[in-house]
């Protein structure tokens, strides 16, 4: 919004609204930084029972994390939700190849990205009434049948359709961001670690931004036109279902947990 206020409604230069822009996130970044400093920690190294704080060493850390299955069913999780995420900057060139102009093309993708603040408040709030990881593999599997909608519903002639899934994808996929986060807490992960198991799930989990631009311009390039497209989705769509899966046999592990516990008790 403020490009297009830069450019069209100002005149300005394109180079002139990319710094406005950059200018704005830089400001927000700082900002926010600045908040955070004035914040404190709700459970410090001090409060921690000595027998959870333990000693700082990086290969044993590793080796505890490396042992929690759980830790590495969030990971994929993460790398497949992040996946459908990335599909979402398709959705443009993909609309305007479908017969949409530039201007609806981008109507539509904007009113994708207002499905934000719907999709993260309203996953995790159905996250906290029913249950984060349960609520996450509905959103999963959504989102996902969704994707492949995308390879279908061009075929039907309905553009309205089309429309809809595109805004519903997006509803999902924030409901998706908003939610894997929230299910580390299954993983029994020692608090002196926590941080370090949130690098790893970082690094791996976001480790699509290195290789699916990639496989996007290869696909588009060699396959112009939907074909391409259909291909690139169809892809996107199978690591959907490997997450919706890992999500599955999270929920499993965590309720055999729960189940020994109580029957322990």
């Amino acid at each position: 919004a403020l490009f297009a206020l830069a450019t069209e409604t100002r005149g300005e230069s394109v180079a002139e609204g990319f710094k406005h822009v950059v200018y704005l996130y830089s400001a927000t970044c700082i900002a926010i930084g600045c908040v955070l400093v004035l914040l404190k920690d709700p459970k410090s190294m001090e409060d921690t029972q000595p027998v959870e704080q333990g000693k700082f060493n990086l290969l044993s850390d590793l080796a505890t994390l490396v042992k929690i299955p759980e830790l590495w069913l969030v990971t994929a999780i993460v790398f497949c939700g992040y996946h459908i995420f990335w599909a979402t900057y398709s959705f443009s060139d993909y609309l305007q190849g479908s017969g949409m102009t530039a201007v609806m093309a981008g109507t539509i993708t904007t009113i994708k990205l207002w499905m934000r603040p719907i999709g993260g408040i309203g996953g995790g709030w159905l996250g906290d009434k029913f249950s984060n990881v349960s609520v996450l593999i509905v959103a999963l599997l959504l989102a996902t049948l969704g994707i492949f909608g995308l390879i279908v519903f061009p075929g039907l002639n309905s553009l309205g359709l089309l429309i809809a899934t595109v805004i519903f994808i997006g509803l999902m996929t924030y409901a998706i961001r908003g939610l894997y986060w929230a299910i580390l807490d299954t993983c029994a992960i020692p608090l002196r670690i926590t941080g370090l198991a949130i690098g790893i799930v970082s690094v791996v989990g976001y480790l699509p931004d290195t290789f699916i631009p990639l496989i996007n311009g290869y696909l588009t390039e060699h396959y112009p036109g939907a074909f391409g497209y259909q291909l690139y989705f169809g892809y996107i769509g199978a690591v959907g279902l490997v997450g919706t899966l890992a999500a599955v046999v999270l929920r499993g592990r965590v309720k055999r947990k729960q189940l020994l516990q109580n029957t322990g008790a």
